[in-house]
């Protein structure tokens, strides 16, 4: 049976013994590490290989300085995931948001060369 009592204390104690820089460098950290993810993802869907060789050397280095952290306290992996969440939604917005920008030009370009077209004629 599990002492809930003894349960209790210890998960209070890892508790007490955050470290509120460490838990705000870890969402910093997952934050860049999961917006690096996303895009090493887009750098493959475009068969950049050298990009995509950059982003995977960065994301096993920053891995490895996170991973040592959260082994010594579990508390540690609430601001992991916070920051790992806001990180891909920054990333994939921003990306989308240069589609949007791009297909809006493209389309601005093409209206651009009908009205000379129809001028020239």
């Amino acid at each position: 049976m599990i002492n809930l009592e003894r349960y209790w204390d210890t998960v209070l104690v890892a508790l007490y013994n955050v470290n509120p820089w460490v838990f705000a460098g870890l969402a910093i950290l997952y934050f860049a590490l999961d917006a690096l993810y996303s895009q090493y993802v887009i750098s493959i869907g475009r068969l950049k290989p050298l990009s995509t060789s950059n982003y995977s050397a960065l994301l096993i280095l920053l891995t490895g300085l996170a991973t040592s952290e959260y082994v010594q306290n579990l508390w540690y992996l609430a601001p992991m995931c916070v920051g790992a969440w806001l990180g891909s939604f920054y990333a994939v917005e921003r990306e989308r948001k240069k589609r949007n920008l791009r297909a809006r030009l493209r389309r601005q370009q093409k209206q651009e060369k009908e009205l000379m077209k129809k001028i020239n004629t």
